[in-house]
């Protein structure tokens, strides 16, 4: 088994200060990756820290392990206790059925809304 390492800049975000690891799996004709680094959430104006694992091979790429954590989020409208995001269940993309499935978990301590409504510890599931 060859295993090849190549350091660049990540091509399965597109996120910039993501760095993957790549490894190219000759034999098994696949590209294995390790997530690291930090990012800007547009959506939530907030910086994001992100770490995982994944792979590329034939028809798909699949990520095994996900996890970011953002600081303090202020908006206009919304601020929320630091927020985590983490993988449940394995996120796979069949690119050529254009198909996607897998299970995300967002999760803080609380949100408060300007009007003065307010949750607490809430828990948020993305099923795909």
């Amino acid at each position: 088994m060859s295993l090849l390492p190549v350091l660049k800049p990540c091509l399965i975000c597109g996120m910039k200060n993501i760095s993957c690891s790549q490894w190219r799996n000759k034999r098994q004709n696949r590209w294995d990756w390790i997530i690291n680094g930090s990012a800007n959430w547009k959506s939530l104006n907030t910086p994001v820290k992100m770490e995982g694992k994944g792979f590329w091979e034939a028809d798909h790429i699949e990520l095994n392990q996900l996890s970011a954590h953002s600081k303090e989020v202020k908006m206009k409208e919304v601020k929320m206790a630091p927020l985590s995001l983490e993988l449940k269940d394995r996120l796979r993309w069949d690119y050529e059925e254009e198909h996607i499935r897998g299970l995300l978990q967002a999760k803080t301590d609380w949100i408060e809304l300007a009007y003065g409504g307010r949750f607490v510890s809430p828990v948020f599931r993305f099923r795909y």
